[in-house]
């Protein structure tokens, strides 16, 4: 069985993804007060969803992409 290195989008997309999950400790140790506290948790939440979105449409159009010859527009199988 052979691995396959993962392409520039798919390395792209776990960057995406992990971001929010080491900003946000980093931040919330970062501010001393709740308030700033609380905001940083909700704006890491943000971030999160947007992230995640980020890195779906990377991985679509990682997967959409035409590979070895494959014609236009289609779509291979994971």
């Amino acid at each position: 069985m052979t691995t396959q290195k993962p392409s520039f989008l798919e390395t792209l997309s776990l960057i995406v993804m992990a971001a929010p999950i080491v900003l946000v400790p980093v931040a919330f140790v970062a501010f001393e007060e709740s308030i700033l506290r609380a905001q940083t948790i909700v704006t890491g939440l943000e971030w999160t969803v947007v992230a995640s979105g980020i890195a779906l449409a990377l991985r679509a159009l990682s997967r959409s992409t035409p590979a070895n010859g494959g014609r236009e527009g289609e779509v291979h199988a994971a």
